[in-house]
């Protein structure tokens, strides 16, 4: 069974520990741009292809639904799923770079 032990500081508040080793700001901030690359990276690729006229030629249909077609596409690929709906046509120059 494995033991949990709870360290105090010297001012009473706690250590984060994790297998007894201190987690410190550096191993947090990773955990936070980790935390934050997939949302950004997919706002970031759904905005250039919405900036870029070829991104938008892409899009079935051209309201809202189309946007959410885009946004879709994008988070299934920064995910590594790469799938996308019916209507939304990955098959051009633009989406294969």
């Amino acid at each position: 069974m494995c033991e949990r032990r709870v360290r105090r500081r010297s001012d009473g508040g706690r250590i984060s520990e994790h297998l007894r080793k201190r987690i410190g700001f550096p191993e947090m901030r990773y955990v936070a741009l980790y935390a934050l690359y997939a949302p950004t990276a997919t706002l970031g690729c759904a905005a250039l292809a919405l900036a870029l006229g070829d991104g938008r030629s892409s899009m079935g249909n051209p309201g809202a639904h189309g946007l959410t077609e885009l946004v879709y596409a994008y988070t299934s690929d920064v995910n590594g799923d790469g799938s996308a709906m019916a209507g939304f046509d990955g098959a051009t120059d633009f989406h294969n770079l």
